[in-house]
């Protein structure tokens, strides 16, 4: 999974104030998926936030309330849609799902 390149931040208009840890938790969420034997390898999830942004895309076109959304927290989220479920499989003791993102997420100053 090295070989497969990271989200692109220009694609993606990434503000440069958030190019850092946005790529820290890209790379993060590449490395727990390394390995993966189920669809939520990084391949899945590069997919998940390409078609996200298609649809934004055409939403934005036609939506008012989809011009009001924010992208970064859309692209966050499908990157980190399977990290709970890695990380779950890593943890001694039973946790919530939202406490694993909002965990995994703020290591990353998110």
């Amino acid at each position: 999974e090295d070989n497969v390149p990271l989200l692109n931040l220009d694609l993606l208009n990434i503000k440069p104030e958030d190019r850092q840890w946005f790529t820290d938790v890209n790379i993060a969420v590449r490395d727990l998926a390394k390995g993966s034997e189920d669809q939520n390898n990084y391949g899945h999830i590069r997919r998940i936030v390409s078609n996200a942004a298609h649809i934004l895309d055409k939403e934005v076109k036609h939506h008012e309330w989809a011009r009001k959304l924010d992208p970064l927290i859309i692209w966050v989220s499908c990157m980190v849609h399977s990290v709970s479920r890695q990380l779950y499989k890593a943890a001694e003791k039973p946790c919530d799902q939202l406490d694993v993102i909002d965990d995994f997420l703020k290591s990353y100053g998110c």
